[in-house]
């Protein structure tokens, strides 16, 4: 009776939420695009079997999203948004974008759902697992996600992936981490998902590659504690050792194309810009390093960003792609007062917006009640971390003292992700002096989402008698 009462609360905050997400926003297959959307289109229209599909100036599963999404009849914009340069339009549908949209609207939500089924199903507390339901759902359906959908960009294909991949990861790691269940054909096809989803997900957004790193060293470590035999309840070697080269392997091939694609060169002239150009002693620094400066560079150091100038000085360009990434690198290694100060001014950043900039909403149908209850799910303020840090600290010591092997794999988990995300927001403020906001987005989602995901874990293993 417990049972089916629970699963008819569930249904019924589904279908409310639903109807929510369905209704309160711009209707799904209306879209906005950006100036970015016709670089997505040309890339999409590369050959998948040629090399240049993976270095184009374009992420190759956004590439891969707009080739088998678009119609026989091609993609027309007809809706152009750029914040910078104060233009807007009303999101509307677009000849054959509409497809991208409703692709984007309908991964989400189906996204959305998946991990609030399987965050429920982890729990053992009926109450728990309603209010994890409306947690997730809440979060997944506010504003600050659900607006993406509309907009043609890169973020909102990031993050349906992403939280794919959370969902899989939710229910894999129990799985591998736990001796007593035996590998499955269950567990099988988790290990399959979750690796197509992961490489998905990486080559959707650059600077998603770092959380492999992270990962990758939770491994190392897993196959040092194997070795001196501290502990018994992890995968054998070879599938740790596997897990290990196949990840890395994944890293390494996304550096490469990264570097052989060049699309990290404009970002990098931004850094020159607004972080060298005005600083004789790094201007020196960067010249030590054989960067040449020259009078054609030096005109143009009044640039707001985005300079196509830059591409035209051919030494620069030769320079840049031979030793560019580098040699920042080993500036922000030489400058560690500098670095540390521009990361947590970048977070602080990162944190102030929580809505996409590219259209204005609807109020009418996006209501300021459902506004305030975004701003609630989404706060504006840097102490998210370190309200997730606290979670998962707490989450793990709960974990470690009841002995409960599925949740201790979960903290691991929840810790490589929380590292992890760190990771990805140093990358990202350093990697671009503009649009902090934007590039930052695929790890300040994350964090505010363990803001609300981490406490039913953490109230169901209380509930759990020792």
């Amino acid at each position: 009776m417990t049972k089916l009462w629970v699963v008819i609360a569930i249904v019924a905050v589904v279908v409310f939420l639903l109807f929510v997400r369905l209704t309160a926003y711009e209707p799904i297959g209306v879209s906005i695009s950006t100036y970015d959307t016709n670089a997505f289109i040309a890339a999409g229209r590369i050959s998948f079997l040629s090399p240049e599909f993976f270095t184009s100036d374009r992420p190759a599963t956004i590439g891969l999203f707009y080739k088998l999404l678009e119609p026989g009849t091609g993609y027309r914009i007809t809706a152009l948004s750029s914040p910078a340069e104060d233009i807007y339009q009303a999101p509307a549908i677009q000849p054959g974008l509409e497809r991208v949209a409703i692709a984007q609207g309908l991964l989400s939500i189906s996204a959305w759902l998946l991990l609030a089924v399987v965050v429920a199903r982890r729990l053992a507390n009926p109450g728990l697992q309603i209010l994890a339901v409306l947690l997730v759902l809440g979060f997944g359906f506010s504003p600050a996600i659900a607006e993406w959908d509309s907009v043609l960009l890169s973020e909102p294909v990031s993050l349906f992936f992403f939280v794919i991949l959370l969902a899989i990861s939710i229910e894999l790691m129990p799985r591998l981490l736990t001796r007593s269940q035996r590998p499955n054909s269950w567990t099988s096809t988790f290990l399959v998902l979750w690796s197509i989803v992961s490489v998905l997900w990486v080559f959707a957004r650059d600077t998603n590659a770092y959380l492999l790193l992270i990962v990758i060293a939770g491994l190392i470590a897993f196959l040092i504690m194997q070795w001196r035999r501290k502990i018994t309840s992890l995968p054998n070697t070879q599938a740790l050792v596997f897990a290990s080269l196949g990840l890395t392997l994944l890293f390494l091939v996304h550096n490469f194309t990264l570097q052989q694609s060049g699309r990290w060169i404009n970002p990098f002239f931004n850094n020159i810009l607004h972080n060298v150009l005005p600083f004789p002693d790094r201007v020196a620094f960067f010249e030590s390093k054989g960067m040449p400066i020259t009078d054609e560079v030096w005109a143009l150091r009044n640039s707001p960003g985005n300079e196509d100038g830059f591409f035209q000085i051919r030494e620069l360009m030769a320079w840049t792609t031979a030793h560019g990434t580098s040699t920042y690198v080993r500036f922000l290694l030489a400058y560690p007062g500098w670095t540390l100060a521009k990361f947590f001014s970048g977070v602080e950043v990162a944190f102030s917006e929580n809505r996409q900039p590219f259209f204005f909403p609807n109020e009418d149908r996006t209501t300021p009640a459902i506004q305030y209850v975004g701003d609630l799910f989404h706060p504006r303020s840097s102490s998210v971390i370190w309200v997730v840090l606290i979670e998962t600290a707490v989450y793990g010591w709960l974990a470690l003292r009841k002995g409960q092997k599925g949740s201790i794999s979960l903290f691991l988990m929840f810790s490589a992700l929380f590292f992890g995300e760190i990771l990805m927001l140093f990358i990202s403020i350093h990697g671009d002096a503009l649009g902090i906001v934007r590039h930052t987005m695929g790890s300040v989602m994350p964090l505010r989402l363990s803001v609300w995901l981490l406490p039913p874990f953490i109230l169901d293993l209380v509930s759990i008698t020792s």
